[in-house]
């Protein structure tokens, strides 16, 4: 049974190496594929379901934060085990500034000079897992991320 979603067609290209060790791992070489793929559809799926959740379990089992990033607002997600820990950071209307992946802590420091920011913190125990919680917040449009953001920004609001 899937715990999270299939990968998509797309993603699956990104993970290609890590299919195929995934494969050879379960004894499947390149032509055995091949062949399931033809004459087995419905284990291809299951060997590809098995897969999705092997990437989602590492991704949300190595990740202790996620973010958003969009040209006015900023969200990290801090997952501890019991609990997570959201801090967003709003940029004013009238603030020249916006977010991008590669700028965010100039912004911040520009922004707070120039008074153009509004922070918000807010914090939830889980009602499921630790995976589960961070599964449903990643398929938000939210990334994985480092503590580096969420750590700068719990130490300004301390």
């Amino acid at each position: 049974m899937l715990k999270y979603r299939k990968l998509t067609d797309h993603e699956l290209t990104k993970f290609e190496k890590q299919f195929n060790r995934f494969l050879a791992k379960n004894s499947v070489d390149e032509d055995r594929w091949a062949e399931i793929q033809r004459k087995e559809p419905s284990k291809a799926r299951y060997l590809i379901e098995l897969f999705s959740d092997y990437v989602f379990d590492n991704i949300l089992g190595n990740s202790p934060c996620l973010e958003k990033i969009t040209p006015k607002e900023f969200r990290t997600y801090y997952f501890s085990d019991d609990s997570v820990e959201l801090i967003v950071v709003k940029l004013t209307q009238d603030a020249p500034e916006a977010f991008t992946n590669e700028n965010i802590t100039t912004v911040l420091g520009d922004a707070l000079i120039h008074d153009h920011l509004k922070i918000y913190r807010a914090e939830k125990e889980f009602d499921k897992s630790r995976e589960q919680e961070m599964y449903a917040v990643l398929e938000s449009g939210t990334f994985p991320a480092s503590k580096d953001n969420y750590e700068l920004l719990h130490d300004w609001i301390s």
